[in-house]
């Protein structure tokens, strides 16, 4: 079952689409603690469910999932919803992946081995507040 949470008043809300449940906790606290109301998705699947039931300002995503790829899922995003902020944060880097999360919009793609989570809650929150499209974090 997804971990869902809503914090009523907040102006910006975070879906977060990771399948590590440990990953996940760490990420929904961190960013809860910081005022966003955060839902969790551990699926493709039900990504999209939650993204259609719930007004969402940016999605995190994790590029391996268990149903549909992460790059699937982006782009079934990027067709729906061009102006929702997406922001990849994975371990899966290679050029190819990073060339196809430029052209698909990605705001922002983070290795999340290299950082704390309070460092990637920082980069994350200065994205909200930006106009900017594809950015490789050097946090």
């Amino acid at each position: 079952m997804d971990i869902i949470e809503y914090r009523k008043n907040k102006k910006f809300s975070i879906l977060l689409v990771e399948d590590e449940e440990i990953l996940a906790k760490i990420y929904f606290n961190a960013f809860s603690r910081e005022g966003y109301r955060v839902l969790i998705s551990k699926s493709g699947k039900s990504a999209i469910n939650k993204y259609n039931e719930h007004p969402i300002s940016l999605v995190i995503l994790d590029l391996m999932l268990p149903d549909i790829s992460g790059l699937d899922l982006l782009k079934h995003i990027r067709s729906q919803w061009t102006n929702t902020k997406v922001i990849v944060l994975t371990n899966m880097l290679n050029n190819d992946v990073m060339k196809e999360c430029s052209k698909l919009g990605v705001n922002l793609f983070i290795s999340k081995s290299d950082y704390t989570p309070e460092q990637i809650v920082k980069t994350i929150k200065e994205t909200l507040f930006s106009d900017s499209t594809f950015t490789i974090t050097n946090i």
